[in-house]
């Protein structure tokens, strides 16, 4: 009705939200997204966290959509905390989002390398990898490349498959290592693919040296 849709428009403060009907919630976190409203950050900081899982899914989404360098931290808690695929996998494109806009650009693999650094588990380590290999960032190869040859087979592949949908040509020669070493179909196939795309790179190495290989 009218009140609800002047609640969806104009009222975005966590107390009004919490006796709001979850047809309301759901769409007050939509919209904030959609709308780029800065000042339901701290809204959707919270709802990241909700029980209700239709709106914890939104709230990430929408934190993606919107949301930077601060809203960083409990995105990763969203997703190593996630319920199920479906939301570690929203969590991980919005933390790649947000990292994204981070500037200077040299530290926008800062947040998943601090996380890294504190969570050692093999699902927690997975999840980060993926999203620093979705981030693109330079800073972020450096423990791509260590994942890719060291640790339990899942990992390294999740770590390769990063290395090979990189945005640039930088990882090309720890690809071109890796079937070298590993006789595991799935890693070589995988490493094998990056090196096809990143060879056709204009910046992946002079014509000359393409061609002895």
């Amino acid at each position: 009705g009218a009140e609800d849709t002047e609640f969806v428009g104009n009222r975005l403060d966590l107390a009004a939200i919490d006796g709001a009907a979850p047809a309301v919630r759901l769409e007050l976190i939509r919209v904030l997204g959609v709308r780029r409203a800065e000042e339901g950050l701290p809204l959707l900081r919270a709802a990241c966290l909700w029980e209700d899982a239709a709106i914890r899914l939104q709230a990430i989404k929408s934190l993606g959509e919107l949301g930077g360098e601060s809203e960083a931290a409990v995105l990763i808690e969203a997703m190593l905390s996630a319920a199920n695929a479906e939301e570690r996998d929203a969590a991980g494109v919005a933390l790649a989002a947000v990292c994204r806009r981070i500037e200077p650009a040299n530290r926008r693999a800062a947040p998943i390398l601090g996380a890294l650094a504190i969570h050692t588990d093999a699902p927690s380590r997975q999840s980060l990898l993926s999203a620093l290999g979705r981030i693109g960032a330079g800073e972020g190869l450096g423990a791509l490349r260590q994942a890719a040859q060291t640790g339990d087979m899942d990992t390294r592949k999740i770590a390769v498959r990063a290395l090979a949908d990189w945005p640039g040509a930088a990882p090309l020669f720890t690809l071109m290592d890796i079937p070298k070493k590993s006789d595991d179909t799935v890693l070589r196939v995988l490493a094998l693919r990056g090196c096809a795309a990143q060879l056709a790179m204009p910046d992946a190495m002079p014509p000359d040296a393409k061609a002895d290989l």
